[in-house]
């Protein structure tokens, strides 16, 4: 059974790499999320490599294309080259902040106010004598934030009561981050839900992981801990 996976696996695979369209790494990924041949790990993964095609594919298509199949990358701004650091010895190249300390201080300063400001009793709830923000205050953050969210393939297994969503989200400067929430009927508090729920939730714990990754603050939610509070 395992080498049979592991065909699977390696077309699916091949697949993703020959796709020359958006829309044809999109049917793909469909096909992954029907497959009856793949386990849940082996879904995810899947689905991971799927979504980095899909991007790869999409910046290729916003590429102006001209002449002979040439490809000319967006006019640039008005703005100094980056200059490149050059690596230490050893081969390791330093990493440097893309922003001024004091910038940094700022941003970390305007999300507490943020934060502070949105923040009401009903946002909040207590798992295990912890409290957590729930998923409506992090609503909030995407409207403070002007963050759009985007749907991407996922997949869903009536049958075993599962439901893996996969959400875009993008902000206002052009970063965007890719997420992935699961959910299924093993899970405290959800023996008995009904798949429509199921499905709610897993999208509810992609847009709250993805949020946190993008705005880079904040806390695992009550949904991401067991809570119920989509």
């Amino acid at each position: 059974m395992a080498a049979g996976k592991s065909l699977f696996i390696n077309e699916f695979e091949a697949q993703l790499a020959k796709a020359e369209e958006v829309a044809e790494a999109r049917n793909i990924a469909k096909e992954i999320g029907r497959s009856g041949h793949l386990s849940v790990p082996e879904k995810d993964a899947l689905m991971g490599l799927a979504r980095y095609r899909i991007a790869e594919l999409e910046r290729n298509e916003r590429l102006d294309v001209t002449g002979e199949g040439k490809q000319s990358l967006p006019k640039q701004a008005d703005n100094p080259p980056v200059q490149v650091e050059e690596p230490v010895p050893g081969g390791t190249a330093i990493v440097l902040p893309a922003v001024s300390p004091t910038a940094m201080g700022q941003a970390i300063t305007a999300w507490d106010e943020v934060a502070r400001a949105i923040e009401r009793p009903e946002d909040l709830c207590t798992i295990q004598g912890k409290p957590y923000r729930k998923a409506s205050f992090w609503r909030k953050v995407r409207m403070a934030y002007r963050v759009s969210v985007m749907a991407m393939p996922g997949y869903i297994d009536p049958k075993e009561g599962t439901a893996l969503a996969s959400v875009r989200l993008n902000a206002p400067n052009g970063a965007f981050v890719d997420a992935t929430g699961y959910r299924s009927r093993a899970e405290p508090l959800m023996k008995d839900a009904p798949l429509h729920n199921i499905i709610a939730k897993a999208e509810t714990r992609a847009f709250v992981r993805g949020m946190r990754t993008l705005v880079g603050f904040g806390e695992p939610s009550a949904e991401e801990v067991d809570g119920d509070g989509a």
